[in-house]
């Protein structure tokens, strides 16, 4: 007999574990599985960078779903915090974007007039309040200025996911690892759970597709889904304390 739950969310990165975190607290039985081990794939490389006012977003209901996000995100993690004591390394550090050229002064000044307009925390500081906050600047570096973003704030992804890992199990959702889909199965039009690599059926009416760059690969009828994954760098620097009070 095919295992049964409510749903059925593909994926142990953090966006797989929030979606099982909040279902499951929303009292659905939840059944989480992942191809390998639970958040160890591309969440645990991530930056952990919580903004939403980078120069590639323009003003509209994208932005401003970001933009709540981020504020919503203190309370989540207090939330959080009541299920696993592990220490997701949450910091409102703020984000100086710093300006090196004539052109990147442009683009600044631009967006920081709507997004003033827009109501969102943002200001202009010039070379010397730059170079103030940051004296480990190069001496030699064009410094023209930069956009100071109080509202940006980081986790650790590792932490972080060992927090919701935590979380999801003492909720009760049924987490099986090594278990990778292959497809989701259906009855009609209407979803009837998905089929492991093994041969085995896990039997729910709803699916979740959480599983990232890889969304597309779970089953065929997904192929058209335009994400894949793609090869980043991360480097992560131990130091004894931090170079200033701001990051960059």
């Amino acid at each position: 007999m095919a295992a049964t739950s409510d749903v059925i969310v593909i994926g142990g990165g953090m966006i797989g574990l929030s979606v099982a975190y909040a279902l499951q607290r929303a009292r659905l039985n939840v059944m989480l599985v992942e191809r390998g081990v639970v958040g160890r794939e591309a969440s645990w490389a991530a930056a952990g960078y919580l903004s939403f006012q980078g120069d590639s977003n323009q003003p509209g209901p994208r932005l401003e779903l970001m933009r709540v996000s981020r504020l919503l995100y203190d309370g989540w993690l207090e939330e959080l915090a009541e299920y696993s004591a592990a220490d997701t390394g949450f910091w409102r550090c703020g984000l100086l974007e710093v300006c090196l050229t004539d052109e990147e002064v442009r683009a600044a000044q631009e967006r920081l007039l709507w997004q003033r307009a827009a109501g969102y925390a943002i200001e202009w500081l010039d070379a010397a309040t730059v170079r103030a906050r940051q004296p480990q600047l190069a001496p030699d570096l064009p410094v023209h200025g930069g956009l100071w973003l109080p509202e940006v704030a980081q986790v650790r992804p590792p932490r972080l996911l060992k927090a919701l890992t935590e979380a999801v199990l003492r909720l009760g959702v049924q987490v099986r690892e090594y278990a990778p889909v292959v497809g989701v199965t259906r009855r009609g039009e209407q979803v009837t759970g998905v089929t492991l690599a093994s041969g085995e059926h896990l039997a729910a009416p709803l699916v979740v597709n959480a599983a990232g760059s890889w969304a597309a690969q779970i089953a065929p009828e997904m192929a058209r889904l335009p994400v894949k994954p793609v090869k980043g760098t991360i480097v992560l620097l131990e130091m004894p304390a931090p170079p200033h009070e701001h990051y960059w």
